[in-house]
């Protein structure tokens, strides 16, 4: 991030304020910087063809694409379980779940910390596609969470690693 307060003592910087838990967007001055993150640096790959970036902790969604690509408050929760409960090495119990309208089951959570999921149903199915056409992939840093969908017959470890570059990004601006 820019400042034009180099040198000035940390508390004299302005901070962003923390969001409430009602919240679901965030609507600060950084919703540029969001947008150009989803819809230029993800989706302008052509690798990932939806995708979410939330607050990890209040669960703001600050950017999405396409239009229709938010998921709730719950689903986020749920999402963010499943990676605990690997992190924590715990068996998974309901293995399906919901991100907006996708309807998902869980797979893994890769080496690189990747969750990953197959799309059982979407509106990017078309009525004779196979449901494993598409993957979800989910992945996090200390404050955000990114959800990306990417086909399977793209290239999958491309779209993978973009979204473990985005993170790496993310978490070393401290996002």
């Amino acid at each position: 991030m820019y400042s034009d307060n180099i040198g000035q003592p940390e508390e004299a910087v302005y901070k962003k304020p923390r969001f409430f838990q009602h919240e679901s967007f965030d609507h600060s001055t950084n919703a540029d910087v969001w947008n150009q993150i989803i819809k230029d640096s993800i989706l302008g790959s052509g690798l990932i063809v939806k995708a979410v970036l939330c607050n990890r902790n209040s669960r703001a969604i600050y950017a999405y694409g396409p239009q229709d690509f938010t998921p709730s408050v719950q689903q986020i929760d749920i999402l963010l379980g499943l990676l605990q409960a690997e992190d924590a090495d715990k068996n998974v119990v309901n293995p399906n779940f919901c991100i907006a309208l996708e309807e998902c089951t869980y797979k893994d959570v890769t080496d690189d910390k990747i969750l990953l999921a197959s799309v059982n149903k979407s509106d990017l199915l078309k009525p004779d596609q196979s449901t494993a056409a598409y993957e979800l992939a989910s992945v996090v840093t200390t404050n955000s969470l990114l959800i990306g969908i990417y086909p399977l017959a793209g290239n999958q470890d491309a779209a993978k690693q973009l979204l473990c570059d985005m993170r790496d990004y993310l978490q070393d601006q401290g996002l």
